[in-house]
């Protein structure tokens, strides 16, 4: 790693100042972290890598399997009731609006803007 060019995800998760000796890392919670998980680049490709996958592994499965394998993959635990129904509605709502504007990729568009929602969580952020 080069000190003086520390990658922007460790500036927005507080990173320890690479030029000193730290004991232990503070523990912070700012704006800008939340902030990075909506928009870096990296997150969104991510979500799309991640909705990709789970397109190929779930192929002719219902929309219910699609959404237990993303949380699965993404926080390591299956979606409770509620959170199944929400994105179950969520899902089938954005890609009907996708597919009505004309989108060839609704299906693939519609899970990786609810995997990219996922990774901002704080389910994703934090352990419980």
């Amino acid at each position: 790693m080069i000190r003086n060019d520390l990658p922007e995800i460790f500036e927005a998760f507080d990173f320890t100042n690479p030029h000193t000796t730290t004991g232990a890392r503070p523990k912070t919670t700012v704006p800008t972290q939340g902030l990075f998980m909506l928009n870096d680049a990296m997150v969104m490709s991510t979500a799309e890598i991640t909705a990709r996958r789970i397109l190929l592994e779930t192929t002719g499965q219902p929309m219910e399997i699609r959404i237990q394998r993303m949380f699965q993959l993404i926080v390591s635990d299956g979606a409770n009731d509620n959170e199944q129904q929400a994105m179950l509605s969520y899902l089938q709502q954005t890609e009907s609006r996708l597919q009505t504007a004309g989108d060839a990729e609704a299906s693939l568009k519609a899970l990786a803007m609810a995997c990219h929602a996922l990774f901002a969580s704080s389910r994703f952020q934090y352990l419980e």
